[in-house]
C-alpha cells in the first residue's frame, strides 16, 4: 500500500507495481521508463512532469490524476481509467489508448500525434490546442468535447462520434470522418481541405467560414 506516499523525483525505472495501490500520491517528475502498473490504482496522483515512456498501465485508474506535461511516449494505456485526470500540455504521442475512459479530461495542448485511441471515450473532454495529427480515433466518443484549433489533419475519425462538439478553427485536412456523427457541430472557420466525408451526419452542424476545398462530400447527410 502506497497511498499518499511521497515519492517525488524517485527512480521507478522498470519497477513492477501491477495491481500496487497509490491513490494520492506524489510522484512529481519521477522516473517510471517501461514500469509495471497494469491495474494499479493512481487515482487523485501527483503526476505532473514525470516520465512514463513505453510504460505498462493497462487497465489502470488514473481518475483525476494530475499528468500535466507527464511524458507518456508509447506507454500502454489500452483500457485505463482517466476520468477528470488533467493531461494538459502531455506528451502522448503513439500512445495506445485503445477504449481509454477519458471523459471531461484535460487534453489541452497534449500530444497526441500517432496515438491509438480506437473507441475511447473523450465525451466533454478538453482538447484546446491539442496535437492530433494521423491519430486513430475510429469510433471514439468525442461528444461534447472542446477541440479549438486542435490539429488533427490526417486523423482517422471514421464512424466517431463528435455530436455537439466544438472545432472552431480546427486542422481537420485530409481526415478520414467518414460515417461520423457531427451533428450540432461547431466547425466554423475550420480546415476541411481534401477531408474525407462520405456519409456523415451533419445534421444542424455550423460550417461558417470553412473551408472544404476538395473535400469528399457524397452521401453526406
Amino acid at each position: 500500500n502506497l497511498n499518499k506516499a511521497i515519492l517525488c523525483n524517485a527512480n521507478l525505472d522498470e519497477a513492477h507495481l501491477s495491481g500496487a495501490s497509490l491513490r494520492q500520491a506524489d510522484l512529481f517528475d519521477a522516473h517510471l521508463h517501461r514500469v509495471y502498473l497494469n491495474r494499479a490504482d493512481l487515482s487523485g496522483a501527483a503526476l505532473k512532469k514525470a516520465r512514463f515512456i513505453w510504460a505498462h498501465l493497462w487497465k489502470a485508474s488514473l481518475s483525476r490524476a494530475n499528468l500535466g506535461q507527464a511524458n507518456l511516449h508509447r506507454a500502454n494505456l489500452e483500457g485505463a481509467r482517466l476520468y477528470e485526470a488533467d493531461l494538459s500540455g502531455a506528451n502522448l504521442s503513439e500512445a495506445n489508448l485503445i477504449e481509454a475512459i477519458l471523459i471531461d479530461a484535460n487534453l489541452d495542448k497534449a500530444n497526441l500525434s500517432g496515438a491509438k485511441l480506437r473507441r475511447a471515450n473523450l465525451s466533454e473532454g478538453t482538447l484546446v490546442w491539442a496535437n492530433l495529427t494521423g491519430a486513430d480515433l475510429r469510433s471514439a466518443n468525442l461528444t461534447g468535447a472542446d477541440l479549438y484549433r486542435a490539429n488533427l489533419s490526417r486523423a482517422n475519425l471514421r464512424e466517431a462520434y463528435l455530436g455537439r462538439a466544438t472545432l472552431t478553427e480546427a486542422n481537420l485536412s485530409e481526415a478520414d470522418l467518414s460515417e461520423a456523427d457531427l451533428s450540432w457541430v461547431v466547425l466554423s472557420g475550420a480546415k476541411l481541405c481534401k477531408t474525407y466525408l462520405s456519409g456523415a451526419n451533419l445534421s444542424w452542424g455550423n460550417l461558417s467560414w470553412a473551408d472544404l476545398s476538395r473535400a469528399n462530400l457524397s452521401q453526406v447527410n
